[in-house]
């Protein structure tokens, strides 16, 4: 099913521009790639969705497929996004855990096993959801803390176990010692299924040697009613090694390990219904946040940083609001930006994200005062960057590229002006739409990374500009509305997403989210719910600076920085089946001076015939980083 393209004006390629060095950013919509709908003619929400500039970007670049999953592993965001990048999984694999304790600031001894560690709502013997009905990180900070106090601190457990707040859902559990010969199923897997016979379990000599952990898990072993075996270690420690080193002779037994997840499970079972927090959400009719679920367990990864690996990048940062990406980042070696309102779902902050992918790749920064202040009180804490009207925080890795005098970049120090060369831009939002089996919402998201994001960054760099969307409903009546039991789309999106989401001339207004749709998405008049995206997250408009600020508003802004982008899903998450699938998704690539391929459009058809054929390893991240001329 071919897709009508919508790149059919404002076309003519823009000059090749300043012969600067080339920057590079990356624009990777989550789980963004789905299946063929019949509640859409056949479909894919892609083809379907009123998507001009990703359009515009197929027809004057070079597309094609990408296989991120490799065969034997599970096809987890961890996988794919490390793969995009050029990771051999390999070499790295390590799970989601240890990405995540980096993510938030948890430094790995070399025998912890961290492990993500999701509140899920379970009711009887079904898992209802893995999220809890949307969890607030202001909700689960609590939970956490009650869990530390009765389970950590048990001396059942010998101080083996402790639990960190991350965002939301998504938790850290570190096992001091623990094993990670498990099979483990993410609960994302397994929505309104039953949950007992999907407990962790020690791995078969032979999945243990593939470190990919298969959902399809065995029945679990019995939890034994004494904790003789939490502390059992394995007879031969020389048998487990974690990168170089080896594991020090108190480790677990992979048995062990899943005996002790499992009674963590079952008595968090016990202990979340009882706090206050959760007796408020049942009186509310809220998903409770009933149990624990850990995953997706492994050691500390050795990644070699992407300055070492490609020359052309001296520094490079990742935007997203999701931990485990934010990890990823660091190993990387990219400096963390943080977004305020970008909530890794639907009502994310996007115009927020283009500002601070802009902001990155020029080099503009104000200076804050009030969190210089705090950097004087406490000058350990990360560093901080203003992009347009937020300020955002940048936090850089040890691993960060030296500064151009050859000094390490300093983390109290601001962005330098020079700009980043590579920028790793993340929405989850679309991810979260397909787990939650609605169509309605995943075509929203995707015409919001389309309208509000990636249109002002092409206005910025190319000066391409958009007519408004069509008037007609993105997204007729589907059955995968209605398959999610919580799904937000019943009460938070517009019946036409496209309506509230065009780009009108930049003329028109003065900040990225005011020219992202014909009147302001806050407008008392928008067909958007109280809680709509717009209202909650449109960044207010920023101050004039004397730095060479990008404004996307009152005059159109031709930027004199060459730039490639890429765009990319990282794995399909079809709301038909409410998971991730190991297809390859397609990808599409352009730079100035590029030549274009026959493409028109960019969906999973389309890119089967483009002049880029079929990549897998790292293939991408070389062809992408050709533009370079390195």
């Amino acid at each position: 099913m071919e897709k009508e393209p919508h790149h059919d004006i404002n076309s003519t390629l823009p000059a090749d521009g300043d012969p600067g060095r080339l920057r590079h950013l990356i624009i990777l919509g989550d789980g963004m790639a789905d299946w063929h709908v019949p509640a859409l003619g056949g479909k894919t929400l892609l083809q379907h969705a009123y998507t001009p500039a990703m359009d515009w970007l197929a027809a004057h670049g070079r597309c094609g497929l990408l296989k991120t999953v490799p065969d034997g592993f599970h096809p987890g965001s961890e996988v794919a996004n490390s793969s995009i990048l050029g990771y051999d999984q390999h070499l790295v694999y390590e799970g989601r855990g240890p990405l995540e304790a980096a993510a938030i600031g948890v430094e790995l001894q070399p025998d912890d096993l961290a492990l993500r560690c999701n509140l899920v709502c379970i009711e009887g013997d079904i898992l209802k959801n893995h999220s809890c009905g949307r969890l607030e990180t202001e909700e689960a900070a609590p939970l956490i803390d009650f869990l530390n106090e009765h389970l950590a601190s048990d001396p059942k457990y010998g101080g083996r176990v402790r639990f960190y707040t991350g965002v939301q859902y998504r938790h850290l559990l570190v096992i001091r010692g623990g094993n990670k010969n498990l099979l483990c199923t993410p609960p994302h897997d397994i929505p309104l299924q039953p949950w007992r016979d999907k407990l962790p379990a020690p791995a078969s000599s032979a999945s243990a040697s593939s470190p990919a952990s298969s959902p399809a898990v065995p029945s679990s072993p019995a939890v034994p009613s004494s904790p003789a075996i939490l502390s059992s270690p394995v007879s031969s420690p020389s048998a487990c090694r974690l990168g170089a080193a080896r594991i020090r002779a108190d480790i677990l037994s992979p048995a062990a390990t899943a005996a002790l997840l499992c009674d963590l499970i079952l008595r968090s079972q016990e202990l979340l219904p009882q706090h206050y927090i959760n007796k408020e959400r049942a009186r509310e009719g809220r998903d409770q946040a009933s149990s624990i679920w850990p995953w997706g367990g492994g050691y500390r990864p050795q990644m070699t940083p992407l300055t070492q690996r490609f020359p052309s990048i001296r520094r490079g940062s990742v935007i997203t609001a999701v931990d485990l990406i934010r990890g990823i980042g660091h190993y990387a070696g990219l400096r963390v930006i943080h977004v305020p309102g970008a909530t890794g779902l639907f009502d994310t902050n996007f115009e927020g994200k283009a500002q601070a992918a802009i902001d990155a790749l020029l080099g503009n920064t104000l200076a804050s005062p009030s969190h210089e202040a705090q950097q004087a009180a406490a000058p350990a804490a990360p560093a901080a960057c203003q992009f347009g009207a937020s300020h955002i925080r940048a936090d850089i890795p040890s691993a960060a590229p030296s500064s151009s005098d050859g000094n390490a970049a300093s983390p109290s120090s601001p962005c330098p002006s020079a700009g980043d060369d590579f920028v790793y831009l993340h929405v989850e939002a679309s991810d979260e739409a397909g787990h939650d089996g609605s169509v309605a919402l995943k075509l929203q998201t995707i015409e919001d990374l389309d309208h509000r994001l990636l249109q002002p960054i092409l206005r910025t760099f190319y000066g391409v500009t958009f007519p408004p969307a069509p008037s007609s409903p993105a997204s007729p009546s589907s059955p995968a509305e209605s398959s999610s039991p919580s799904s937000p789309a019943e009460s938070s999106s517009p019946s036409s997403p496209a309506e509230s989401s065009s780009p009108s001339s930049p003329a028109e207004s003065s900040s990225p989210a005011e020219s992202s749709s014909p009147s302001s998405p806050a407008s008392p008049s928008s067909p958007a719910s109280p809680s709509s995206p717009a209202e909650s997250s449109s960044p207010a408009v920023f101050p004039s600076s004397s730095h060479k600020a990008c404004r996307l508003g009152a005059a159109r802004i031709r930027a004199d920085i060459p730039l490639a982008i890429a765009l990319l899903p990282d794995h399909p998450t079809p709301c038909e089946l409410r998971t991730h699938t190991a297809d390859p998704v397609p990808f599409c690539i352009y730079y100035p001076g590029i030549v274009p391929d026959s493409v028109q459009t960019f969906d999973e058809d389309a890119a089967k015939s483009g002049s880029y054929g079929s990549l897998q390893g790292d293939d991408f991240i070389r062809e992408f980083m050709k533009a370079s001329g390195k």
